[in-house]
């Protein structure tokens, strides 16, 4: 019986699609049915997605940078919490047996909000509450 996989990944940078396209390339070989759901940056500026198939995209969260500092007002500025929000209401879990996601909101507060449970694929979920910031960032 095949599996349905969601899998969001966060676009905002290369990192995380580039850790997709490798998975995307391993479930081939799997009894898998992957939907893909990228948010954080605009779909015409993403690029080579070819492996991801007819892939679904929602507006998500991004952070504004500027030389390679984030800059908290802009990305204040920049959210659009209504549009958020109903994407993670509209998006609809039923259909598959995994969720799974890479750092992607949608899809992590879509699964919360309907206590389904995910898993997380990325560095960023090793970090706990115990783990030691750098500098003096109070948002970090």
């Amino acid at each position: 019986m095949t599996r349905k996989i969601l899998y969001g990944v966060q676009g905002t940078g290369q990192g995380h699609i580039s850790r997709a396209r490798g998975l995307a390339h391993a479930l081939r070989d799997f009894d898998v049915d992957v939907t893909w759901l990228f948010s954080g940056r605009e779909k015409s500026k993403l690029f080579d997605m070819e492996p991801f198939g007819n892939f679904k995209h929602r507006e998500g969260i991004t952070m504004v940078t500027e030389a390679g500092r984030m800059r908290y007002r802009k990305t204040a500025l920049n959210l659009a919490p209504a549009t958020f929000l109903r994407d993670v209401n509209r998006l609809d879990l039923d259909p598959y047996d995994l969720i799974a996601c890479d750092y992607e909101p949608v899809t992590a507060w879509a699964a919360k909000a309907r206590g389904r449970e995910i898993i997380g694929i990325g560095h960023q979920y090793a970090f706990g509450k115990n783990t030691p910031l750098s500098g003096d960032n109070a948002v970090s």
